[in-house]
Formats: C-alpha cells, sequence, structure tokens
C-alpha cells in the first residue's frame, strides 16, 4: 500500500503501528479492525472513502506491525487508551470513528468514555455482548481458537485458496485477510477473550454515547453476532442510534458485501459532517 504513509505511536507498553491515506486535509476517519485482522483489512472500503476523508488505520496492539504487549495487556480497555493516544498524538480529534467486532467494542468505549474526541461512531457487528465466562479447563482454551491455529498452519497461498473457496470475498480482502493471520501475536491466544470483554456492561457504555451513531448489522443465521432483539435494545436504549442492515452478510458485513457496505455507510459517515 504504498499510496498510503505509516508511522508508528511508541507507548509505554506497546509500539502502535499505523496506515493514513491523507495529510489532515479532510475530515478524519479512523477505522478499527476485529480480531486476528489487521488496519489493511479495511483496504476495500478505503479505496472508496479516501476521496471524502483522512483516513487512519491503526493495527490493535498484538496485531498487524503493531508490538506486543511488554505487560500482557490485551485488554479492551487497553485498547482504548491506545486509540484515545494514538487520535492526540497525530491531533485529528473529533474524529469519525469505526470498528468491526472487536474494534467495534472498542471504538464504543472510545465514544462514551472521550466524547470530545469523536464525531461521529460506526459499529459494524460489533463484539458488544460476548459472555464474560472463562475457559473452565486448560482443554478449552485451545478450542476457543481452533480455526485460528489451523489457518496459521497453512502457508500464505494456501490461506488464500480456502478462504477464496469458502467465501468468495474478493481479492484485496483475501490477501489482508490472509497475510494478518501470520502477523497475529501468539501471546494474545493465551489471554482468552479478554481483546472483547470490557469491564462495563454494553448497554450503559451504548447509552451514553453522546455522538451519532450508525449500528451495521448483518444476519446471525451466516454468523451474524448482533441478533434483531439486541439491536432493537440498542435503538431504544439509544436516541441518537439507527440501524443498517445489510441483507446476505454474516460477521464480516464488509467483506461479503463491500459494494452495497462502501456505498450506505460511506452516505451515512459523509452526512456527519460539522452541522450535521
Amino acid at each position: 500500500m504504498s499510496i498510503w504513509s505509516e508511522g508508528d505511536l511508541q507507548l509505554d507498553d506497546v509500539r502502535i503501528h499505523y496506515y493514513r491515506t491523507g495529510v489532515g486535509e479532510k475530515p478524519p476517519l479512523m477505522l478499527l479492525h476485529g480480531f486476528s485482522d489487521n488496519g489493511l483489512c479495511w483496504s476495500e472500503v478505503v479505496f472508496e472513502w479516501a476521496s471524502d476523508f483522512d483516513i487512519i488505520l491503526p493495527d490493535a496492539r498484538g496485531h498487524g506491525l503493531s508490538s506486543g504487549s511488554a505487560s500482557g495487556d490485551y485488554r479492551k480497555q487497553a485498547m482504548v487508551e491506545d486509540v484515545v493516544a494514538l487520535i492526540r498524538s497525530l491531533k485529528l480529534g473529533p474524529v469519525w470513528l469505526g470498528g468491526h467486532s472487536m474494534g467495534a467494542g472498542v471504538a464504543a468505549v472510545v465514544a462514551s468514555e472521550w466524547p470530545d474526541l469523536v464525531r461521529a461512531v460506526m459499529l459494524e457487528d460489533g463484539a458488544l455482548f460476548v459472555p464474560r465466562e472463562q475457559p473452565t479447563s486448560s482443554q478449552e482454551e485451545p478450542r476457543r481458537h481452533s480455526w485460528l491455529f489451523e489457518v496459521r498452519a497453512q502457508s500464505l497461498e494456501e490461506r488464500k485458496a480456502v478462504c477464496q473457496k469458502n467465501t468468495g470475498w474478493s481479492e484485496v480482502t483475501v490477501e489482508q485477510w490472509a497475510i494478518s493471520k501470520d502477523q497475529l501475536n501468539a501471546a494474545i491466544l493465551s489471554v482468552g477473550p479478554a481483546p472483547v470483554i470490557g469491564e462495563r456492561p454494553p448497554m450503559e457504555i451504548l447509552a451514553t454515547i453522546r455522538s451519532p451513531l450508525l449500528l451495521v448489522t448483518g444476519d446471525p443465521t451466516r454468523g451474524a453476532m448482533i441478533t434483531p432483539k439486541q439491536a432493537a435494545q440498542i435503538l431504544a436504549a439509544q436516541p441518537r442510534a439507527r440501524e443498517l442492515h445489510i441483507p446476505n452478510t454474516g460477521h464480516c458485513i464488509r467483506y461479503d458485501q463491500p459494494r452495497t457496505y462502501a456505498e450506505s455507510v460511506g452516505e451515512w459517515l459523509r452526512s456527519q459532517g460539522p452541522h450535521a
């Protein structure tokens, strides 16, 4: 991705790597990826939005080209603080903030706890209602990530071929998805659900967001995490929220329907201007 610049932010515990499409001449849009992905996994929609936004794509701690945590801290709150530090370091705020899965959970907390840093927030099938139960046996944790261990055992070309066959995703998405699995720091696989489990109840977080909120949902029958009942609860608790349901999608909504996603979500993002 040589057309985009890259940078690093060194914090006490971790080094955060990021990509950026602009230099501040457009509204700042920061996009947070899901568990085991990397910032460039947003590439396909970024190509569609870069003419309207200065887009920043961080690699979460333990992911992509960011370092692992020196203290082994992969909690959601640590990732929240990384995002806040990056927004402030790059002097971006307030930003348009988006996230998928794990990244959506992080984005929601940032919007709730640092409202002055967020103009609008978009949550793509957020990992918001993940059970807090921990493994009950030493054998249970490896099974949680069994699919990931299997994928990481494949060569890059094997991984790409299997992903393409099973999903039908675009070449750009398959490439970055496959690369990201090698980049994932193995230490994060031993900490259970820490990256998606938060310290506050999800409805409390969502209800206290003051910025406009877009909830992008898929089909639970295809693997989407947010159910219609949960979406209804969020809309009832959050008057500034609206739902965008994209049919024929699972958990990775933008991978499954990139054109519809880019057009529909992009329209909402552009509508959240300074005077919206």
